[in-house]
């Protein structure tokens, strides 16, 4: 918010002296055709910009359809179709317009219940994802955070939270048992419970945090490495609206003294 009331600021005094030097001109009874001039010609840069950025997006796609094609859902299982959909936004990654071209891709697989039922799958079963992607699994992981995570941004955030407490529920119990955790789905925890709980305006986190912990799927047995991720993600946000030492005395009673 702080930055937009800057821009807006900016935007302000910008137009405030575009306004003040045409005023001026048309005090003193001329017609600055020179500044007309410029308007043109700016514009005319701003359209050569537009089909520049444009050709450089059709290349983008171009390159990525010739090396990973779309995958044929005719033949392809849902599983190949899902991976394709993850290795082309992958291969997109650092390359110019890279989020547009993901956000894209991404809307394919949105309104696909079967994709979504996959993505929450393979982030809470591993074994799930090592059988069905193998190597390709950690990227699948990756990517499949990125979709429930833009599903909840278009208003449905039932799958995020979902997998967000399946997944703590299972790291839980099987630290519990004297396991360990594989491959860093910790850290996918940690990524799913910070999506989570971004849906939620920070207010409404620091007013009822009881309440979005539930929606986050969170229980006092969980084992206490899971409990602390959740501790993390919420202190990160009441602190930024409490002091330290209120926003440590608030996270100790929420989580049972885990910091």
């Amino acid at each position: 918010m702080k930055k937009g009331v800057i821009f807006a600021g900016v935007a302000a005094v910008a137009a405030t002296l575009f306004w003040l030097g045409w005023s001026d001109n048309f005090a003193d009874g001329e017609t600055n055709t020179s500044s007309v001039a410029n308007v043109v010609q700016h514009d005319n840069k701003n359209t050569v910009n537009t089909n520049k950025l444009d050709e450089l997006d059709k290349k983008l796609t171009s390159d990525i359809d010739t090396k990973i094609p779309k995958a044929d859902p005719k033949v392809a299982t849902t599983e190949e179709q899902l991976l394709t959909a993850f290795q082309r936004m992958q291969l997109s990654v650092g390359k110019f317009n890279s989020a547009s071209f993901i956000n894209e891709e991404m809307q394919d697989l949105l309104h696909n219940p079967e994709m979504i039922e996959i993505a929450q799958k393979s982030l809470i079963d591993f074994k799930h994802a090592e059988a069905a992607f193998g190597e390709q699994q950690a990227l699948v992981r990756v990517f499949s955070i990125r979709l429930l995570d833009q599903l909840a941004k278009a208003g449905e955030p039932g799958p995020l939270y979902e997998a967000t407490g399946q997944l703590a529920s299972n790291l839980s119990e099987q630290l519990a048992n004297g396991g360990e955790i594989e491959k860093r789905r910790d850290l996918d925890l940690e990524d799913l419970v910070y999506a989570s709980i971004s849906t939620y305006d920070d207010e409404q986190v620091i007013a009822s945090p009881e309440m979005v912990m539930m929606e986050l799927g969170y229980f006092d047995d969980f084992h206490n490495d899971v409990r602390k991720i959740y501790a993390n993600q919420f202190g990160s946000i009441i602190s930024r609206e409490k002091s330290v030492d209120e926003t440590i005395e608030i996270v100790q009673k929420l989580f049972k003294k885990q910091s």
